[in-house]
């Protein structure tokens, strides 16, 4: 077996990630591509990751398409985010208790299921077969019930209770941890004092048997696994490192991962020869690949002082260990491809290990040396070597992980300054500066803006907007992230051991990182208008940007009682095909408004009862008032956009007055609901706020290729193709706020 680090630098998530799972894509052939879910602070992130060596070529150029887009109808911190590959389903937690399952439908996420207890989840799990599902919450009630939604059973375990130690019982005692056995009949809860907790699962959740493991250590992680079975016995016993073997003739793995850095195999609950592993990490996370031939353990090594990765067989004996650079704690992993890629969360940051189980051969080992001395793709280029050991040594740079976020700072300018590649979207998220509440609280529009690309869950900076007032003309200017900024996100992680988010640790260094929301790099854009008007120009400020980047007029009616007309007048592309690092699978559903959509009366909510029988979930189509916000479709109205479905669009062609060296876009005409008395747009339930300000933007030909809406606390989001660029993307939605 032989393990690697990716030689690409870890991908920045923009948010602290909590939890990953993978799926394998429905029309992959042997594992070559699959599905990342990421759940971070703002959203729940779906990426696209691939093991074709070839989606990338010598130049650097990608072959193949890519996607990131994020879920964002969570109202607290993204806690658990668990696929269930059997039925196509993902389902996410937050720190509020509200669980939500989502499903894949016509390219577009919909919510199915949506349960809230407001309790804190400890853990989801889905079970083998997928046709269950397992939720511990922290207080120690667990529930269990179908994957449709239809409760089986529930149970209030008094955690604390189990222990023979009344000492350890002092402080907070909660659950942490639950799981299946490997045949689903029985439920595993482990708690922060040390507890195991068995229970029949056909039995209505009866009491099998409590197990108290080392008193007063939490039990970080629980996995209970069918592997292999193992007959001999071994003993490697070091001060802080080390293996006590001892056989498991039935192959079945209980592990847990204790506080002290401990991994303990058990066989069963109560197991009393159970081989113990001293890791020597702590502050981690374990998972088993799907063969079950490996195990995974991730932590902090304070005897090194940094942060590992290491991969033990079953029966505890170490196979390798392989260093992350950073210090930041291991938040979260998943096994990926058919057991050849393990993704590791450290903060903000996302690492892929390469693993092989095969012996290494010689020309792998040279490889590697030689990569060593290679910092990027484009240095293969003058080693002088043979072409085939060139595309050799260039297929070890192509990243599994398929994103949107350009790949190093001297590159981000082209990547604002070109057209994404033809028929591909970008989505985006447009937030205001967050120290300008007392504009948001007057509905004003803010200064200064901040647009970031969706990426793993969390919102990666490209660009910032700044407001400069004027008496006669005013006028917003637009530049790259400051320099602080741009290091932080390309130049790799922060090296400080339990920071949050990459963030530094003196108040300083945070003072400092609030300043850089406005703009403090040389402006590349510029948009202004005349004092009184409607007509706003987009002027190119860069050496290398064209001067005239476009025009837009924006007709509002009087007193509001007709949708505002947007109109944008943009120099024609030659070609579509920027060459940037990012693509996307997704077509532009967004055009068809007459899909089955969700109506904003639904509600989502549970009062979490132990009744049986009663509903685990609450469906989507309940007619009550829900509290969470989730509306696929925008309507205008005299108050603003609201939510609506089941009607198409039949906007007319329009007939433009272009000239030969301009693309004239006009708004999509919003449809009028007699019956609603309003006016809609389908958003593809990317929009959330209703705001006059929303908008599509749809070629002569009907193709929609910008839309701009509200999302909430003052921010947009914004989805946008060719023929726009992201700076003339951003611009024609701050024209539209201006």
């Amino acid at each position: 077996m032989y393990a690697r680090l990716e030689k690409e630098p870890p991908f920045y998530a923009g948010s602290h990630i909590n939890s990953l799972s993978w799926k394998l894509a429905d029309s992959s052939e042997a594992e070559q591509e699959g599905y990342l879910a990421s759940a971070t602070r703002e959203a729940v992130g779906v990426t696209i990751t691939t093991v074709d060596k070839y989606s990338t070529s010598v130049e650097g150029k990608d072959k193949r398409p890519k996607h990131s887009f994020n879920f964002r109808e969570h109202a607290g911190n993204v806690t658990v985010v668990e696929y269930n590959p059997k039925l196509d389903k993902i389902a996410s937690c937050d720190s509020s208790g509200t669980v939500i399952v989502w499903r894949n439908q016509n390219g577009r996420a919909t919510m199915e299921l949506v349960n809230n207890r407001t309790t804190p989840i400890a853990s989801f799990r889905w079970s083998h077969n997928g046709q269950k599902v397992l939720i511990a919450y922290e207080d120690g009630f667990i529930l269990v019930g179908t994957a449709s939604g239809r409760r089986l059973w529930a149970r209030q375990l008094n955690i604390g209770t189990y222990v023979t130690h009344t000492q350890v019982r002092d402080g907070q005692v909660k659950a942490v941890s639950a799981c299946w056995s490997p045949d689903d009949d029985r439920v595993i809860v482990g708690s922060s004092i040390g507890e195991l907790v068995e229970l029949d699962v056909n039995n209505g959740g009866m009491l099998i048997s409590t197990t108290e493991v080392l008193p007063g250590i939490a039990i970080k992680g629980l996995e209970w696994i069918k592997g292999k079975p193992v007959l001999s016995q071994s003993k490697e016993i070091g001060v802080t490192e080390g293996t006590v073997s001892h056989p498991n003739p039935q192959g079945s793995y209980l592990t847990l991962f204790l506080a002290n850095g401990k991994v303990v195999l058990m066989s069963s609950c109560g197991d009393q020869h159970a081989t113990i592993i001293r890791t020597g990490l702590s502050d981690g996370n374990i998972t088993w690949s799907k063969s079950t031939e490996l195990l995974a353990v991730g932590g902090y090594r304070k005897s090194h002082n940094h942060t590992a990765v290491r991969l033990f067989k079953p029966s505890g004996q170490l196979l390798s260990t392989i260093v992350l650079p950073t210090k930041e704690n291991v938040t979260a992993m998943t096994w990926a491809h058919d057991d050849c890629r393990l993704f590791i969360a450290c903060g903000a940051y996302l690492f892929t290990i390469c693993v092989s189980y095969e012996v290494p051969s010689l020309q792998l080992l040279c490889q590697q040396t030689v990569l060593n001395c290679i910092n990027n793709s484009k240095d293969v280029l003058s080693t002088g070597l043979p072409i085939r050991l060139k595309q050799q040594l260039s297929e070890q740079f192509t990243p599994s992980v398929q994103g949107y976020t350009p790949r190093n700072s001297n590159g981000l300018i082209d990547y604002v300054n070109k057209l994404p590649p033809s028929g591909q979207r970008l989505y985006c998220t447009m937030v205001p500066d967050p120290q300008e509440n007392s504009n948001r609280q007057l509905n004003k529009p803010a200064n200064n803006y901040t647009l970031y690309v969706e990426h793993l869950g969390g919102l990666v900076p490209i660009l910032k907007a700044s407001r400069k007032p004027a008496k006669i003309k005013s006028s917003f200017t637009i530049s790259l992230p400051d320099k602080e900024t741009q290091d932080h996100i390309f130049n790799g992680c922060p090296s400080r051991p339990g920071s949050e988010d990459g963030e530094q640790g003196s108040p300083r260094k945070r003072r400092k990182a609030v300043k850089s929301n406005t703009v403090t790099t040389t402006p590349i854009a510029e948009i202004t208008s005349p004092m009184i008007g409607s007509k706003y120009k987009i002027t190119g400020l860069a050496p290398d940007m064209p001067t005239n980047l476009g025009v837009v007029q924006i007709k509002t009616s009087i007193l509001h009682m007709q949708p505002r007309r947007v109109q944008v007048s943009i120099p024609k592309a030659e070609d579509y095909d920027s060459g940037l690092d990012l693509t996307s699978d997704f077509t532009d559903d967004e055009r068809d408004s007459g899909s089955e959509l969700m109506d904003s009366d639904n509600s989502f909510s549970s009062n979490g009862s132990s009744r049986p029988g009663s509903p685990l979930f609450v469906p989507v189509s309940s007619p009550r008032k829900r509290k969470l916000i989730s509306q696929s479709t925008e309507n205008y109205s005299k108050t603003g956009w609201e939510s609506n479905s089941k009607v198409k669009s039949n906007s007319p062609k329009r007939s433009t007055t272009s000239t030969a060296s301009d693309l004239v876009i006009h708004s999509r005409t919003p449809v009028w609901n007699d019956q609603h008395m309003i006016y809609q747009l389908d958003f593809g339930g990317r929009v959330t706020c209703k705001s006059a300000k929303n908008f599509q933007l749809e070629t002569p030909e009907q193709d929609q290729v910008l839309q701009f809406g509200k999302i909430s606390n003052g921010s947009f989001t914004l989805d946008f193709q060719g023929p726009f660029t992201p700076v003339q993307a951003f611009a024609t939605a701050l024209a539209n706020i201006f």
